[in-house]
């Protein structure tokens, strides 16, 4: 017994260092980044990613079989939104509602939010978790400021033609 305690600890002592390098250069990631989007970008563009999806007190089956054809899910969300006053990456946890019937599961009829908490307060497994998920996160970000941008582009002509309307 005491040699397995023994083994256990050794092992603990040679992982440790990696573990906390690893979520050490995350968290300067992760920082690094939020500080990109809002002071050099200074972009505002909420977005988000799905990191998990599980069954939400049911197993799969059961769900799926539904008579109604609605499932629950609890999926675990990456996202850039606006919290405690500012811009930046939060986990959030939601339970889904999911129309099963019509288009699949992916059809979100519903949410709750069961908790949000900024990136950088989360467990060490959560962000472990999903700080794989940045990239997609980014890419995704990136997409929906070109969108608004565009849209931008096409307010600025109907502004314009407003005003020369008015005959400014």
């Amino acid at each position: 017994m005491s040699e397995a305690i023994r083994d256990s600890l050794e092992q603990l002592r040679q992982l440790s260092p990696e573990l906390n390098a690893a979520t050490d250069q995350a968290n300067a990631i992760i920082e690094r980044v939020e500080k990109f989007l809002a002071e050099e970008c200074s972009i505002g563009v909420p977005e988000e990613v799905e990191v998990s999806v599980v069954p939400y007190g049911l197993d799969h089956a059961i769900v799926e079989e539904s008579p109604m054809g609605i499932g629950f899910r609890k999926a675990v969300i990456l996202a850039y939104a606006r919290c405690q006053g500012t811009y930046r990456f939060v986990v959030r946890t939601e339970k889904q509602i999911v129309d099963m019937t019509e288009y699949g599961p992916d059809d979100v009829r519903e949410c709750e939010i069961l908790s949000e908490q900024p990136w950088a307060q989360c467990p060490r497994e959560v962000k472990l978790e999903t700080f794989a998920f940045l990239p997609e996160l980014l890419q995704a970000i990136a997409a929906q400021a070109a969108e608004l941008a565009s849209k931008a582009v096409d307010t600025g002509k109907t502004i314009q033609a407003v005003l020369k309307a008015f005959g400014q």
